[in-house]
């Protein structure tokens, strides 16, 4: 992947500094473009094997000029397309299709992408820009609006380079602090916004005033009448040609490889498919969470080498604070720095792109929380409600239902609103942060007309996917280490084949991801196909010394939000906490000891 930034009206004069931020994105080359009242920069990392070609890209036939972050898929039938209606191209660039899509098809070519990508397109002609992200939010775009100008950029840290110090969004601090998740629109910082997952801004340059559209929106379920056999014959072939479509590249692949079925299956059809791939995986050593021995056994079925990289207490105490700056955003548990940590050493070993298995659990139901009465013990605290929470009485009473997550979310939310600042929280004395949630602009509309289990999914994969797991935990820790993330499962076209299943096909007998384990039968070692879903975490670490010693010095350097005397009382009573008290005050205090460390990566 790489790195964009994109800024109309007043151009501020640290432009070499703000793309010097983004070069861990795109340490290969770097380029920019200016004309008055308009820059575009760009970072690259580059998997071609000639020599890679730099952007900005610019065609003056057209009066274009972009810069991409990201990948598009089957590029190569639309450029076909397109040279048989009159296009010329200049390069193999699979980013160039943008210029020509556009110039064919307008503001409609955008449906036509598939990938991972965040892009900045100017017509010149038309004085207009276009900003755009891909449909679940896999590649970041801030931007922050001011009457002078509007600035685009891959990370936050590139907009502080310019000039602009960072502070803390008391809204998203609440809303973050309540639920985990803040509104889609917002980021963590004063000023500063996301484009929304699956939307474009349109900017008219001689004003810099700009409107929000989507060009996409999760499907709604129209099940089709197949069989069992025949559904998952047909999705073996969807997910084989997303895995094979994102290893077209000289480079071999590294493997996120847990013991789970997702990261299973890619590395299973990423070998099948006559990839040169390496196995990573994460290990706890001594603990229940450890998966080492599955991610052995599938190594030794693929005869593929497997790296192991152990995490422990130490180890998520020493990292955490480069995870926490890095990715840009909070964490709950020790699995940031376990990410983080993973991605250094596949970086050290050579590699620069690496596939995972996120998105299948949202677009085939795996998440415990999903089915009813289901309680493991792994995940309380944070998919299942670990004690006592805040109210959702007023979602219960706008949606008639409540999202099957949203328990375990309140609960997180009130342990944490507990260690915050009387003075912090009377502010928001007034809000509901779950409202907040479900009335995001467009969820209404969106959700309308889905079942329980599908409202359930639709949030989650509006908060917890684009901000958390890919962002903070995806994006933002393979970045640092100039590692290209691709996740075949977040196709586009498997999301709409994934609408056509009925969801007895997704849960039945209280076995999720029922159709994905039928249509892997034979593809991965069997005990892996039938083991129950464990969520990639971390085990419970913080009443560790590493960690204690973490927490007690954070007091001392403890953001304006947060109470030091309940945050203290709360820290020394960690050592004598039950099993049960730990799970449920470890998110809280991750929260915390992550403010704390973006807190400090702000000023540096």
């Amino acid at each position: 992947m790489c790195g964009l930034l994109a800024i109309a009206g007043g151009i501020p004069p640290d432009t070499d500094a703000a793309l010097e931020a983004l070069q861990h994105r795109g340490p290969q080359g770097r380029g920019q473009w200016s004309q008055p009242g308009l820059f575009l920069g760009h970072t690259l990392l580059s998997l071609a094997t000639a020599l890679p070609v730099a952007q900005p890209l610019i065609n003056d036939e057209l009066g274009l000029v972009a810069v991409v972050n990201g990948e598009f898929y089957g590029h190569e039938e639309l450029r076909r397309e397109l040279q048989v209606q009159g296009c010329h191209f200049r390069t193999e660039l699979d980013s160039e299709l943008l210029l020509h899509l556009y110039a064919r098809r307008g503001l409609d070519g955008f449906t036509a992408l598939r990938g991972e990508f965040a892009f900045v397109l100017c017509d010149l002609r038309k004085n207009r820009l276009y900003a755009v992200r891909d449909r679940f939010g896999i590649k970041p775009l801030y931007f922050r609006s001011d009457p002078r100008s509007l600035i685009f950029s891959s990370e936050v840290k590139a907009i502080r380079a310019l000039g602009f110090p960072l502070e803390w969004d008391p809204t998203s601090l609440f809303q973050a602090a309540s639920r985990q998740y803040h509104n889609l629109d917002r980021s963590l910082f004063a000023g500063i916004s996301m484009v929304h997952p699956a939307h474009f801004l349109e900017v008219d340059l001689r004003d810099r005033s700009w409107t929000e559209r989507p060009y996409w929106e999760m499907p709604l379920r129209q099940a089709q009448n197949r069989s069992d056999a025949e559904a998952a014959e047909l999705l073996r072939q969807q997910v084989q040609e997303a895995v094979s479509l994102r290893l077209r590249t000289p480079h071999a692949a590294a493997i996120h490889l847990s013991g789970g079925l997702d990261s299973t299956a890619i590395a299973c059809l990423a070998a099948a498919a006559g990839s040169d791939c390496r196995l990573f995986t994460v290990s706890y050593p001594g603990s229940a969470y450890d998966e080492l021995e599955q991610a052995r056994a599938t190594a030794a079925f693929l005869g593929l080498p497997l790296q192991e990289v152990r995490v422990d207490a130490k180890a998520i105490a020493a990292s955490l604070a480069d995870a926490v700056v890095s990715s840009e955003g909070l964490g709950i548990n020790g699995h940031h720095s376990a990410k983080f940590l993973l991605n250094a050493a596949i970086r050290r070993a050579g590699h620069k792109l690496a596939l995972s298995g996120e998105g299948a659990d949202e677009l085939f139901a795996g998440y415990p929380f999903l089915i009813a009465g289901r309680q493991d013990a792994a995940v309380r605290g944070i998919m299942h409600a670990a004690g006592q929470g805040l109210s959702l009485a007023a979602v219960l009473s706008e949606l008639g239902r409540i999202p099957a997550f949203f328990a375990a979310k309140a609960a997180l939310g009130l342990a944490h609103q507990s260690l915050l600042a009387p003075d912090f929280l009377a502010q928001f004395a007034a809000s509901d942060p779950f409202l907040d949630a479900i009335r995001q602009p467009g969820f209404a509309a969106a959700a309308k007309g889905r079942s329980e289990l599908d409202l359930s999914l639709f949030h989650w994969i509006k908060s917890a996917l684009p901000q958390y797991i890919l962002r903070t935990l995806g994006d933002g820790c393979e970045m640092p280490h100039s590692i290209e993330g691709r996740v075949p499962f977040l196709d586009h076209r498997l999301c709409d084949f994934a609408a056509t299943l009925r969801e007895d096909q997704l849960i039945r007998d209280g076995q999720e991801k029922f159709l994905l384990r039928q249509a892997l039968r034979g593809l991965i070692p069997e005990e892996v196909r039938v083991r129950r879903k464990h969520p990639f975490m971390a085990p419970p670490v913080i009443a560790q010394p590493p960690l204690l010693a973490l927490l007690r010095d954070s007091l001392g350097h403890c953001p304006t939000h947060y109470c030091p005397r309940r945050l203290g009382r709360v820290i020394e009573a960690l050592p004598t906490m039950s099993e049960a008290e730990l799970k449920r005050w470890e998110p809280p205090l991750f929260l915390f000891l992550s403010s704390v460390a973006l807190e400090q990566g702000m000023q540096r």
